[in-house]
């Protein structure tokens, strides 16, 4: 979910234009989360390497409450696409146990009471 907000504005930039400024340059901002890595990159025309870098440290720097400035329709949107992910998130789970046994990356993410507890 965390990786999917990176992607939705910054406090300095909201979803339009992030994605103008992004455009505008020809460029791509990609945000990925696995249970081992999380990785955030922007790709573009060297020639463009000022605003990339730029794009890229607004967007880790300066993130954004997820709920702030969105409308109920927004937020209601990107609650959908967070639950689509997590239901592929359940079906990697399953598979993992499957082809890892009771292997360390048999597990993909911690239980909602790990979570709770810190």
């Amino acid at each position: 979910m965390t990786a999917v907000m990176l992607e939705e504005g910054t406090a300095t930039r909201n979803f339009q234009r992030l994605a103008e400024d992004t455009e505008s340059i020809g460029a791509s901002l990609n945000a990925t989360a696995s249970s081992e890595r999380t990785t955030v990159s922007v790709s573009g025309s060297a020639s463009n390497t000022e605003q990339l870098v730029d794009l890229l440290a607004d967007t880790l720097l300066h993130r954004r409450s997820p709920t702030l400035g969105w409308s109920e329709s927004d937020f209601s949107r990107r609650h959908s696409r967070a639950e689509t992910l997590q239901s592929g998130c359940r079906a990697t789970e399953e598979s993992a146990k499957i082809f890892y046994g009771s292997t360390p990356y048999a597990r993909v993410a911690p239980s909602a009471d790990e979570i709770r507890a810190h």
